[in-house]
């Protein structure tokens, strides 16, 4: 039997999240960084509580996504 190797991931402080978020979300052919997907974004990236998978996957979902109500859905997912 193989025994499994476990990482311990550090959270990343409300800014880094932040930062990770607008890189995938805002990225070259993603959404205009307005203020209301600023706003949107910051509520969903605080519920992400630091988790870099969390916030990385958010913003490559979101990135593909153009319209306010498309965002509002996920976060109300």
């Amino acid at each position: 039997m193989q025994s499994c190797l476990s990482y311990q991931v550090e959270k990343l402080s409300a800014e880094d999240s932040w930062a990770l978020f607008k890189q995938r979300a805002f990225a070259h052919g993603g959404v205009l960084e307005s203020e209301t997907f600023v706003s949107l974004g910051r509520n969903m990236v605080e519920r992400c509580g630091g988790l870099p998978q969390a916030v990385k996957t958010l913003g490559g979902l979101l990135h593909s996504k153009k319209s306010e109500e498309e965002w509002l859905l996920i976060q109300n997912s």
